[in-house]
């Protein structure tokens, strides 16, 4: 589990696992690489949030940052030694973060900017080998 559900609840008493999440092209990508995504529903307002992670070797690390890099967004400060970038997509705020080894990426119309992701960056990289 990337999350668990009492930090899910921390974050808003209304999310709850979404039975019926669809990842998105990022986390699909992040599947794709053997990685996993999940999501949560938020039960007033039916946004979701979803978050996916995978692990890359240096090359595809590599890789992977100059994907993130060409998709465009604002600097995101990471304070886990690698960086991000964030931007918003329709409603949709994006957070991509490289830190080795791990690219992670967080996805909500919940989140405006990369500070209002902050509670779930910490709670994913928390749990994190």
């Amino acid at each position: 589990m990337l999350v668990d559900a009492a930090t899910i609840y921390e974050l808003n008493p209304n999310l709850a696992n979404d039975p019926s999440y669809r990842p998105s092209a990022l986390a699909g990508r992040a599947i794709d690489s053997d990685g996993v995504s999940c999501g949560w529903i938020n039960q007033t307002s039916g946004d979701v949030v979803a978050v996916s992670v995978a692990s890359f070797d240096e090359v595809g690390l590599a890789a992977t940052r100059g994907a993130m890099i060409s998709r465009g967004g604002s600097s995101a400060p990471s304070d886990l030694g690698g960086e991000g970038v964030f931007r918003t997509g329709g409603s949709v705020g994006v957070l991509e973060i490289v830190t080795a080894p791990y690219w992670i990426v967080i996805e909500s119309p919940m989140f405006g900017s990369a500070s209002e992701a902050d509670f779930i960056v910490e709670a994913v990289t928390r749990g994190l080998p």
